[in-house]
């Protein structure tokens, strides 16, 4: 609805001044908030006080919430108006006048009732100060001051020293002992000692010292190799000094970007000798993941490779495990004993407890349905077991020469049989030609089946497998990365909601090679630097440890810099060891 709106205001002379607003609205509100559409400036009217709805029926006036309202001199939550009505709301007068043409709604409004002086009236009937009260300002400072002194400082200090006044004060003044000093609430994880503030703070008015911490803390490791990067020693950095205590049940820890980048955004710089490269904002500065692959699966030789170096980063695992023809949509799925069935990632891929990282994939709890170890039609039910090359030949070779010996043996394809021992009635001796041309068989046979097992059918399939020089058959040990990012931390239940495909593009890989590893632009979509504003803000300490596994302890006893080395020089993994194989 279109409506004009006149502001009536009158001078002194008797004259009226008016202020005229064109107002287009679906609901004409009236109220002090600044987006009313009809704004009255007086503490006595409400925020949103009333409302004019236009209807079928005509114009319609609405107190809101405790508004008081009068519709010509009737007191109302809700009346019809038109042409001459008059409103109160409040100290205003609203009149509905004769809409000009073009408008659907025209009223005027005007202030009846000024606000007056009534609080400077209230005031000088009223005794407002001390000295009205007949009370002397300085004589209560002066006590209120030396009952802070007794009570908040002289007597937490003495209990301080002194235990018997602390156990006096603890229990009839306790608003009075040094919890009166608590600056806040005490974290989570010292909850358990948190009444007990001399077990931290062992001198009055000093900060907790490094020492004091040590009485747990003496194994925390420091964050590098000190006998290699003396730069990074930290001699000066105190506990408190990236650990602030007193903030309630969150982490103690800073988390500022600052306290990282400081060294980082210059390293290579800093310590030429290091090998990582220079980082200073995740959204802005930050190199490519390089995850720690297996190269040399028979050496066990592991090396940190750039995903940008695409020709490079290749897995060698020991595996052939393909995940395009583990995951197919179409036809029904995968072919399984059961029937078709459709694979999803968690089928396999479970998340340990705490989300960091991924449950081992097991033979027998995930391959072993489909994948059956048995290595000949004729005895479907015999079955070698996994991970156990010189067994799994030992049983074949055995399997084969029990069936030439005892006879009755027909073999794999229709027709062919153990010449002569076939034959053999029970109880009849075996010739010694028979023998020889039975055992001759059964190591043919159980060579040829051994071959085909762990060339092609069952080992073969899915290990690299390989000769050695007593033509015995080995097979490469699956060395898969536990960790691949092994310097970083990633929590796979904070990303629940997430598709594994929008990540890691399983679907796509034909071979076991490829490290399906999304890159940096694929988190950095979602995630930005500390100062990020349209982005998720992370800093540092979001994804890598600061105390690093392995190395030296950040202080000794003393409280003062560890003397030890690192075990891992400047390869300071979150583990305290290289990527690892289970």
């Amino acid at each position: 609805m279109n409506v004009l709106i006149s502001f009536l205001t009158r001078k002194s002379t008797g004259d009226v001044v008016h202020r005229d607003e064109e107002i287009s609205a679906e609901v004409l509100r009236l109220g002090r908030a600044t987006d009313s559409e009809v704004h009255l400036a007086d503490p006595r009217i409400l925020l949103s006080h009333a409302a004019i709805h236009s209807r079928p029926a005509g114009f319609f006036i609405e107190a809101i919430g405790s508004g008081s309202l009068i519709v010509n001199e009737q007191v109302t939550n809700s009346a019809r108006i038109g042409v001459g009505d008059r409103m109160r709301v409040g100290p205003y007068e609203v009149v509905v006048v004769q809409a000009p043409a073009g408008k659907d709604l025209a009223l005027t409004v005007e202030l009846v009732e000024p606000f007056g002086n009534a609080l400077a009236e209230l005031e000088a009937r009223s005794r407002t100060s001390l000295a009205a009260g007949g009370i002397s300002k300085r004589a209560w400072s002066w006590t209120l001051l030396l009952a802070v002194l007794v009570l908040f400082l002289a007597l937490p200090v003495a209990g301080f020293f002194v235990p018997q006044v602390k156990a006096v004060t603890t229990r009839y003044l306790a608003f009075v002992s040094d919890k009166a000093w608590d600056s806040g609430e005490i974290s989570t994880p010292h909850k358990f000692f948190g009444d007990d503030c001399q077990r931290c703070h062992t001198l009055p008015f000093r900060q907790v010292k490094d020492k004091e911490c040590l009485t747990c803390h003496s194994t925390v490791p420091h964050h590098v190799d000190v006998a290699k990067f003396q730069m990074a020693k930290l001699d000066e950095a105190s506990c408190e000094s990236c650990h602030k205590e007193h903030n309630g049940p969150k982490p103690i820890t800073l988390r500022a970007q600052a306290f990282c980048s400081d060294c980082h955004s210059g390293l290579t710089q800093l310590a030429s000798a290091t090998t990582l490269k220079d980082a200073a904002d995740f959204g802005t500065s930050h190199p490519q993941f390089r995850p720690t692959v297996m190269v040399d699966p028979v050496q066990r030789k592991w090396e940190r490779i750039s995903l940008d170096e695409k020709d490079k980063l290749k897995e060698k695992s020991g595996l052939k495990f393909p995940h395009d023809k583990h995951l197919v949509e179409t036809g029904g799925g995968v072919r399984t004993p059961t029937g078709n069935r459709v694979m999803t990632c968690a089928d396999c891929h479970q998340v340990e407890p705490g989300g960091e990282l991924m449950k081992p994939i097991r033979m027998e709890q995930h391959c072993a349905e489909c994948h059956k170890l048995n290595f000949t039609p004729a005895a479907p039910e015999r079955v070698v077991p996994h991970a156990k090359p010189h067994e799994v030949q030992e049983i074949i070779k055995d399997y084969y020469a029990r069936a030439a010996l005892e006879g009755g043996f027909t073999g794999d394809k229709v027709g062919e049989e153990v010449p002569e021992v076939v034959r053999r009635r029970p109880g009849t001796p075996i010739t010694e030609e028979q023998r020889r041309d039975a055992l001759a068989w059964a190591r043919e046979k159980g060579k040829a089946t051994t071959d085909q097992a762990f060339g092609i059918s069952i080992c073969g399939s899915c290990h690299v497998v390989a000769k050695d020089a007593n033509e015995s058959w080995t097979i490469v040990g699956a060395r898969i990365a536990y960790r691949w990012l092994a310097k970083s931390k990633f929590n796979h239940e904070k990303h629940a909601t997430m598709d594994c495909a929008g990540c890691h593009k399983a679907k796509e890989s034909k071979s076991a090679e490829d490290v399906l590893l999304p890159g940096i632009d694929n988190c950095q979509e979602c995630h930005g630097g500390q100062q990020a504003a349209n982005k998720i803000p992370s800093t540092c300490v979001d994804c890598h440890y600061f105390h690093i596994p392995g190395v030296a302890p950040m202080r000794d006893k003393s409280g003062g810099p560890a003397k030890s080395a690192s075990l891992f020089g400047d390869v300071p993994h979150a583990l305290g060891r290289r990527a690892e194989v289970r």
